[in-house]
């Protein structure tokens, strides 16, 4: 399938988003393609430039920092539905998103859009850590070896006997690292049940070796990859948390056994994320062990990731049709 196959999508889409770098890939293809964003931000201003529709929140209401960081806020602004009511012409808006929310889905029933993209009950069952390490186990696939706690119940000491000197915890809900933590001693535990209380967590042992990360699309009976990327660790100035993301390398450099056991570890995740339903983009996590170079699969993110919008334009410089470009024919033209 060829990437001029999005030219003749004449449906709009709007995809709204905090932050409109998230926006960017496909603005140059599609022919009814908007962007909704919060930040009023110098690349705003670029893009209005090169030709591109952008309507940017804080620039139109001349003040910042006052709007809800997230998309379902913005999208329920009178602005924003001003803005998608002209743009639409009477058309039903298909509006796309980088993490769902209830809220946006709240929204999009209200006032009659079309969702690009799965629900936010579907997307938890695997990016919720602790539901995704219970369905590895249940299917077999090759997931970082851990258990889980209650945080209250659990001592410091039985983390070492099980796990080594440092542990990795884990809650279920989280990104860019922030809900993950490498426990170095007791105080570092107590510190987090007095924070967090009597939840759910994941505890594994800590992997010292390198994250790789590998997109995904379930497009119809098919299951597209991308290459993997390593994923570059963020300076400790630039990030407030310790597992949080600096960018990502492509080509990863990883051997030959590496990669094809990444590529078989998606397509086996691909199926269990087909057989309930979920289509479209998604995201894995996977650990490289330095030592002994074997591949653990650590996280699923069930959504549109982070590293989408620079690998998008990575495809079109090679010609393919985008892992994106599946992710939306997957919800508008019923894989037909």
């Amino acid at each position: 399938m060829e990437k001029e196959i999005l030219r003749q999508i004449n449906k709009p889409i709007f995809y709204v988003t905090n932050d409109v770098s998230r926006a960017v890939g496909l603005e140059k293809i599609l022919p009814d393609y908007h962007i909704v964003c919060l930040d009023d931000h110098p690349l705003v201003t670029y893009l209005l430039k090169e030709g591109v529709s952008v309507f940017c929140l804080e620039r139109e209401l001349g003040r910042q920092n006052e709007i809800a960081r997230n998309a379902g806020t913005i999208l329920s602004h009178p602005l924003v539905l001003s803005f998608i009511k002209e743009k639409s012409k009477k058309e039903t808006p298909n509006v796309l998103f980088f993490k769902p929310q209830k809220r946006i889905e709240f929204i999009a029933k209200k006032f009659g859009f079309n969702l690009i993209g799965n629900s936010t009950d579907l997307s938890r069952i695997f990016e919720d850590k602790i539901s995704f390490l219970n369905i590895c186990l249940e299917n077999n696939l090759k997931i970082v070896p851990g258990e889980i706690y209650n945080l209250n119940n659990i001592k410091y000491s039985d983390l070492v006997k099980r796990f080594g000197n440092q542990t990795v915890i884990q809650f279920g809900r989280g990104w860019a690292g922030n809900s993950t933590y490498f426990l170095r001693s007791e105080d570092e535990l107590e510190k987090i049940k007095e924070e967090n209380g009597n939840i759910e967590i994941r505890a594994s042992r800590f992997i010292n070796g390198i994250t790789v990360l590998n997109n995904a699309v379930i497009y119809g009976e098919n299951t597209f990859i991308s290459s993997p990327a390593v994923q570059i660790k963020a300076e400790q100035i630039l990030t407030s948390t310790q597992g949080g993301t600096g960018g990502r390398q492509w080509p990863a450099k990883l051997n030959q056994r590496q990669e094809k056991e990444i590529e078989a570890i998606t397509f086996e995740v691909a199926k269990v994320m087909k057989r309930k339903g979920y289509r479209g983009i998604f995201g894995l996590d996977f650990l490289v062990e330095e030592v002994s170079e074997e591949v653990y699969l650590s996280e699923n993110n069930a959504r549109i990731t982070a590293s989408v919008p620079f690998y998008t334009k990575l495809e079109l410089s090679k010609g393919c049709l985008p892992l994106l470009g599946f992710h939306l024919l997957s919800f508008l033209h019923n894989n037909e």
